[in-house]
């Protein structure tokens, strides 16, 4: 699989990787998609096309926002394997409100020491989940270094 990963990559393919999704579907041209009928808990291999409508408009924004919370994979420095890249870098604030996060202090001491309100130090830290697709701070600290951003 490794190889025709990279010879995708060779080609120009962009190719993300996540834990897990809902559901699996296959969506062509923005104007088709295939989805399972059965849950993934059944085996049966039914499944139904959508045409352009409302359903497919939910289909490719849930598409969208699964790719956006992917990781790309890039070829590795040999060129022999592949490699989870970090998704957009943060800016230096950003890097600062997860560094005294991870560190422990409380939202008040931190705000302070940024030199911000608690208010904005909070709502930083939600964009970050939001962006990390994550729904706790913990969730958040795993990703920030999985992802490299501290």
């Amino acid at each position: 699989m490794v190889g025709e990963v990279l010879a995708s990559l060779t080609e120009g393919e962009e190719i993300r990787v996540t834990e897990s999704v809902p559901v699996k579907l296959v969506i062509a041209d923005d104007d088709l998609a295939k989805v399972p009928l059965t849950s993934s808990r059944n085996t049966a291999a039914a499944s139904i096309v959508v045409h352009p409508s409302g359903l497919l408009d939910v289909l490719i924004g849930y598409f969208e926002a699964a790719w956006q919370r992917a990781y790309p994979l890039s070829a590795n420095a040999a060129g022999d394997d592949v490699a989870e890249t970090p998704t957009g870098d943060l800016d230096e604030l950003d890097l600062r409100i997860l560094t005294l996060m991870l560190s422990g202090l409380t939202d008040h001491t931190a705000a302070g020491q940024l030199g911000i309100s608690r208010r904005t130090y909070q709502r930083r830290i939600g964009d970050l989940m939001a962006r990390a697709g994550m729904e706790t701070r913990v969730q958040l600290g795993w990703q920030a270094a999985r992802r490299g951003w501290a």
